[in-house]
């Protein structure tokens, strides 16, 4: 990983707001949480390859009847996008216009 991304990455993870870090530890979050193979921090560096940005959001939730990591990206043209990353796999399964 070359040092610019890891930055990046760091300061993705810096400017997550502190009330999705603390929904993962809500009931429903843990169940969901131990059906993972990745991280939240793996989740974000995926969907920040995928669509260029910068990550402002990120949480653990169901989306269609799969564990998803969705994350949110303000692009290059300032418009948010929701990113939604395989907690299993690490796949990009969607992306969203917000």
């Amino acid at each position: 990983m070359n040092s610019r991304l890891l930055l990046s990455l760091m300061m993705a993870t810096c400017i997550l707001p502190v009330s999705s870090a603390l929904a993962l530890f809500d009931d429903d979050k843990a169940e969901l949480l131990k059906g993972t193979q990745i991280t939240l921090v793996e989740a974000v560096e995926t969907a920040m390859k995928t669509v260029k940005g910068k990550a402002v959001d990120a949480e653990l939730e169901q989306e269609e009847g799969k564990t998803v990591f969705e994350v949110k990206i303000v692009d290059e043209n300032e418009t948010t996008r929701e990113v939604y990353v395989d907690a299993q796999s690490g796949n990009v399964v969607k992306i969203e216009k917000d």
